[in-house]
């Protein structure tokens, strides 16, 4: 067990449930670039507001709301191709980087036995590729949209790493940035972090906390190392 602390208010915790976009990747700004670069092919120009709303999604379902809200209709078939699309403009425009200090505090966590998991919209085929692999060995629970018949912020994601990580649901917390991340986090009944990493605190306000920076989120654990 270690110790979460915020203002005064103490939670013991005996597992920690990470997303990985806007969490442990700094990916989210490339992933808009990508995106508004295949859609504006169809005539649609996507903000990072827009975009950053729906991170947690699985990307099938991300192109379909996208062009229902833009008043427009895409088939499974186009869906899926434009999706295709862009992960292979991603996979060669994308310089993506851990964020500063994820990857030691996540190391620390497991040194000191807390059980460490990733529930995440990506593909495993896609977060393979993105993750060091000492780091994806340390989880001890790995959730990705291929995984789940529904997706954030369906439940599903966070009730499959709880039951797979086999810890009580009290002594679990989920660190998220994205409003759906956080909606799936608190329908699985899980004590939610956010980080404002995408956005701001007022897009995130159902988390139970909410920290401006790593550094902030790191430091209400530091007691602990």
């Amino acid at each position: 067990m270690i110790e979460f602390i915020n203002n005064g208010f103490r939670k013991s915790l005996a597992a920690v449930l990470f997303d990985m976009d806007g969490v442990i990747t700094d990916s989210m700004p490339w992933h808009h670039i990508c995106w508004n670069e295949v859609l504006e092919r169809r005539g649609i120009h996507l903000s990072k507001e827009e975009l950053y709303k729906r991170e947690g999604e699985k990307g099938f379902t991300t192109i379909q709301n996208i062009f229902m809200d833009k008043g427009k209709t895409i088939t499974e078939a186009e869906a899926e191709e434009l999706l295709k699309e862009k992960e292979v403009l991603f996979h060669k425009k994308a310089r993506i980087q851990l964020f500063s200090g994820i990857e030691d505090f996540i190391f620390r966590l497991a040194g000191l036995g807390v059980k460490v998991g990733l529930v995440t919209g990506t593909s495993m085929g896609e977060l393979i590729k993105l993750l060091p692999s000492e780091l994806i060995e340390i989880f001890k629970t790995i959730v990705t949209g291929d995984r789940v018949s529904n997706g954030k912020p369906h439940p599903e994601p966070y009730l499959k790493a709880l039951n797979e990580i086999g810890v009580e649901i009290e002594s679990v917390a989920v660190i998220e940035n994205a409003p759906l991340g956080i909606k799936s986090a608190k329908a699985a009944g899980v004590f939610t972090i956010a980080v404002q990493t995408s956005l701001g605190e007022e897009y995130l306000r159902e988390a139970d906390v909410t920290v401006r920076d790593h550094l902030t989120l790191f430091s209400m654990f530091s007691n602990n190392f």
